[in-house]
């Protein structure tokens, strides 16, 4: 029967129960942990700690700025170092909150931040410009390398200060207009047997020695040379004497003399005999350590990024160890780090040959970064062992560093001589024996007493100007203590070494081992400070640990606070000897992997084979770890950054 009413709304429609509520939005970002938190808090307080530390020296060297202090210019340069490392140590920390707490900053902001400071750090680096020295040569430098190259067949290690004494007493009253029109007359012979003149027996003892008994026996030096040659050698002697104050030249004869390598010498000499000893020239020789280190960020920025090429320039600008003073306007000093540079970045993108190749002449061009060769070699070896073979990327890193070394050597001992080499360890053996107050290293730290008075040892107290040679003194009380303390310098060694192999056995990237090895030169040599050029190597560390940032800008800033802080040179250079170590130190510790018992317990138990017994993990045939080690080495593990 049909009611005629309408049908109520939704009649005949299949029932459909209620939507849920949505659920709760979760936040997939993990909590911040407690760790990070005291880390960040951590970098805080060393952040300001800094800037405590730095507030006196600012105003010591502001105090030179605004006074009459001929070295205003440097002065200003150590200001703006500190600022800008930290401005950096600000920014790396920052970022690093950023990162803990999830947050997010425009790409081209950061990297534009970065940049802006490299360039800045390469600036202060520089002195804003201001060289402290017309022209733009650095005349001590150049006398040692121009000329000790370019007449290395007859001077060889030895007779550098001998033949320029000589050549100077021949060469008499000069008459001389310098590069910014200034004439004058000096008369070189009554200042070569002025009883005052002294230098340094490179040859004999190593001492200052009087200047009469060498001009005694002149022929010891011009029998070593044709007589074209010698009057060639006497010109080039004239221009850096009269292009040099008269005590600026007295100085530049008690250094150390000509200290490059065979190897070196090929390209030295090369270069110096292309033109005689004039002001353009060797600015135009000078120019080339500039290009070497433009290039050097440029690889690092080619293998690693902008922001490892910043901060390496940062790192390398703003610390007080290796600055412009000692090296800037030399010939062809720094080539050493471009081609170890270079090595690390040729390994990052896996041209092992080209790699091997880069840091053998590296190695070659300095004795001490031989032991970054060793370095690898271990790491070979090791994984080698490990592996039951030798990967390929890693023979091929072998080889072409064992070809590119024959080839050197022979090209230096065709250009340098048969007995270059042996002239060179004989060289290197004598000034071990002979401490600087500018060395740096483990031994430094051992040396060096801080007590007070003259049996201290410290060039505070043992230094004597009325000797002739004002550090004699200074040279046997460090000799002695470093005899008496002998043992706590290997034990010392012993312990970084083993720590080192023992990271070792658990890195599978060589770049990281390559940047881990100056701890191995910190520990087993004692180089001279201008040498310590190699921090540009712990740059790329961050590439593996990001936090090590600012570790490594606060490092920068520690070594400009105890330069400005500490006056004498010997307790100066040990100051920054232990930072360095310190620094290194925490750079291993950083690329320590967790520990065997940890990762095996993490994974759980290993798998068995068919016998019932467990088999090694990663030795299985095509595991991953054998596809990781012959096609991409690997890396650490846990380090998010590296992909």
């Amino acid at each position: 029967m049909t009611t005629g009413l309408p049908a109520p709304e939704g009649w005949g429609t299949p029932y459909a129960p209620p939507a849920p509520p949505p659920p709760e939005p979760v936040d997939p970002r993990p909590p911040v942990s407690a760790k990070a938190i005291v880390c960040l808090v951590s970098g805080g307080l060393v952040l300001a700690l800094l800037v405590l530390l730095a507030m006196p020296v600012e105003v010591k060297e502001l105090r030179q700025v605004t006074g009459t202090d001929p070295r205003s210019a440097e002065a200003l340069a150590n200001m703006a170092k500190i600022a800008i490392g930290l401005a950096a140590g600000l920014l790396a920390w920052g970022d690093q909150i950023r990162a803990v707490f999830r947050g997010r900053m425009p790409r081209f902001l950061r990297d534009g931040a970065w940049l802006m400071l490299a360039v800045a750090a390469v600036v202060a680096y520089f002195n804003g410009f201001q060289f402290g020295y017309p022209a733009y040569y650095h005349r001590w430098e150049q006398f040692h390398t121009y000329v000790g190259a370019k007449y290395f067949p007859e001077l060889g290690y030895e007779r550098l200060y001998r033949c320029a004494l000589i050549a100077q007493d021949e060469l008499g009253t000069v008459s001389y207009v310098t590069h910014d029109g200034h004439a004058f007359t000096e008369d070189l012979h009554a200042e070569a047997r002025a009883s005052r003149n002294h230098l340094r027996d490179i040859g004999g003892t190593g001492m200052i020695v009087p200047a009469a008994a060498i001009l005694a026996e002149p022929k010891a030096c011009t029998s070593h040379f044709t007589a074209e040659r010698w009057q060639r050698f006497k010109q080039d002697v004239r221009f850096f004497r009269m292009e040099s104050g008269r005590d600026y030249w007295s100085d530049m004869q008690t250094d150390q003399g000509y200290n490059m390598s065979p190897v070196w010498t090929v390209g030295g000499r090369l270069l110096a005999e292309l033109h005689p000893a004039s002001v353009r020239y060797q600015q135009l020789l000078a120019a080339l350590d500039p290009l070497l280190l433009f290039a050097m960020f440029a690889a690092l920025f080619w293998a690693f990024g902008m922001r490892i090429a910043a901060l390496g320039a940062v790192v390398w600008g703003c610390q007080a160890i290796a600055p412009f003073y000692w090296t800037g306007g030399a010939f062809l000093r720094q080539d050493w780090l471009f081609w170890s540079v270079l090595g690390v970045c040729l390994l990052r993108k896996r041209h092992f040959r080209l790699a091997g190749a880069a840091l053998a002449y590296a190695a070659l061009l300095s004795a001490f970064q031989i032991y970054l060769i060793a370095a690898l070699l271990a790491f070979v070896a090791v994984r080698a062992v490990r592996a039951r073979r030798i990967v390929p990327s890693h023979r091929h890193l072998v080889v072409g560093g064992g070809v590119a070394a024959v080839l050197l050597m022979l090209g230096a001992l065709l250009v340098a001589g048969p007995g270059s080499f042996s002239a060179y360890a004989a060289y290197r053996e004598a000034r071990t024996q002979s401490p600087l107050t500018n060395h740096m290293g483990l031994t430094v730290l051992v040396a060096q007493d801080l007590a007070e008075g003259a049996g201290s040892g410290r060039m505070e107290f043992a230094r004597d100007e009325h000797a002739v040679d004002p550090f004699a003194q200074w040279k046997r009380l460090r000799l002695e203590r470093l005899d008496r303390l002998a043992w706590l310098r290997w034990t010392a060694t012993g312990l970084v070494a083993l720590a080192f192999v023992f990271v070792l056995r658990r890195l599978r990237t060589p770049w990281l081992v390559a940047c881990l090895a100056p701890l191995l030169v910190v520990t087993f040599t004692t180089t001279l400070c201008w040498q310590y050029g190699f921090l540009a190597l712990a740059a790329p560390l961050a590439r593996a640990r990001r936090w090590l940032e600012l570790p490594l800008v606060a490092f920068a800033v520690a070594t400009q606070l105890i330069a400005g802080a500490l006056y004498w040179n010997d307790t100066k250079y040990m100051a920054l000897s232990a930072v360095t170590l310190l620094l290194f130190l925490v750079t291993l510790v950083a690329c320590l992997k967790l520990s065997g018992r940890r990762r095996r317990a993490a994974a759980g138990p290993r798998p068995k084979n068919k016998s019932g017994k467990r088999r090694r993990r990663g030795r299985a045939p095509g595991s991953a770890r054998d596809r990781s080690e012959s096609a991409a080495d690997g890396a650490l593990p846990s380090s998010p950054q590296e992909t």
